[in-house]
């Protein structure tokens, strides 16, 4: 059976509003190693193994994609290679997400944007602050806290203290409101001891 049809590690999506069309991506074994797969599709109801195929290959293991678009270019946060060769989470970037118009692995493993990163580090998550033209990267160090960098333009990163929850690792976040946080803080308690 095809790997890549066994599993399908840290599966993410992003819509290109070009082609009204859904790229749902996420990490499986192809040639050995972990290569990003993707599917598309228009109404989620069409997602099946059978239509999977490589995204794109750097020809080492690379996991836990996620994508953003600015300005018309799509940024791609992922983790190359192993646990062992402390790499941690690199930039690539594509004029789009079609993989035969342009693609992530142009730039090979990715270019290193994040100063003062640990290593190993996985996990990428990008947030827009709401109102706002800037963003913040976070990443999951395999032996420390999140860590996270702020944006304005994708090409310069500076780190930012943040503060999580003792024992946080990979994340997926929403941005909300003040008033929205408020609500539901209202709404669920926190049991602070």
């Amino acid at each position: 059976m095809d790997q890549s049809k066994k599993r399908a590690w840290a599966p993410e999506f992003s819509y290109s509003a070009s082609e009204r069309l859904f790229y749902v991506f996420w990490a499986s074994i192809h040639n050995g190693h972990n290569t990003i797969h993707f599917v598309t599709t228009k109404n989620w109801q069409d997602i099946a193994p059978s239509r999977a195929a490589v995204y794109y290959d750097i020809g080492i293991h690379d996991i836990d994609l996620t994508i953003v678009e600015h300005k018309g270019t799509y940024y791609g946060f992922h983790k190359p290679g192993d646990v062992n060769d402390r790499m941690g989470n690199r930039l690539s970037m594509s004029r789009s997400l079609d993989p035969k118009k342009d693609s992530f692995a142009k730039d090979g493993y990715g270019k290193e944007v994040f100063p003062g990163q640990s290593k190993p580090t996985e996990g990428p998550a990008v947030v827009k602050v709401i109102g706002e033209k800037r963003w913040y990267v976070y990443c999951d160090p395999f032996h420390h806290p999140l860590e996270a960098w702020e944006t304005t333009d994708f090409a310069t990163f500076s780190k930012i203290a943040v503060t999580t929850p003792k024992g946080a690792k990979h994340c997926s976040m929403l941005p909300i409101t003040e008033q929205d946080l408020g609500r539901l803080l209202a709404k669920y308690p926190s049991n602070k001891e």
